[in-house]
């Protein structure tokens, strides 16, 4: 139903006989459907070739379409503020989850580069370990070769 259907239907059941519609036994092919004439302050009739269950349901539609349209607009507007809220609450949750994952990733960004450091420390100290190592090796070999040197000279 599209609101211009509703807005149609409310004027029609507004603009109609007021509420108190009746079916009155069937005189050959005609029905009549009983309402009252609020003008003229009595009961006015209007006779209508329909079968008994048309009629009757015609009768019952003057109340029944003005509490369908109130219900309709009572679910719509229930409808409209649970929307409201669902988006009010995917909003706060949205908003929460943004935050979230500022503060995390301002974490990964911190231990990134307390990470970098410490690796740029730690290659900085192999170097420096290798470097100690090769010159240790380098000793070794300078001792070995003055052992060696030594050796021969004690010979002579």
């Amino acid at each position: 139903m599209t609101p211009e259907q509703l807005a149609t239907w409310r004027q029609l059941a507004d603009a109609a006989t007021p509420e108190g519609w009746s079916v009155e036994e069937t005189c050959g092919d005609t029905t009549s459907v009983l309402f009252w004439n609020d003008d003229e302050k009595y009961y006015d009739s209007l006779a209508i070739k329909v079968s008994q269950a048309d009629a009757a349901f015609i009768a019952a539609a003057r109340e029944a379409v003005p509490a369908l349209l109130d219900t309709v607009a009572e679910r719509d507007a229930e409808i409209a503020r649970l929307s409201t809220a669902l988006y009010d609450e995917a909003a706060k949750q949205l908003g929460d989850a943004a935050l979230e994952n500022m503060q995390l990733r301002a974490a990964v960004e911190q231990f990134r580069a307390k990470w970098s450091a410490e690796h740029d420390e730690a290659v900085r100290l192999d170097e420096r370990l290798k470097m100690a190592q090769a010159e240790l090796a380098n000793a070794k070999q300078e001792v070995l070769e003055l052992l060696e040197d030594m050796g021969e000279v004690s010979r002579l």
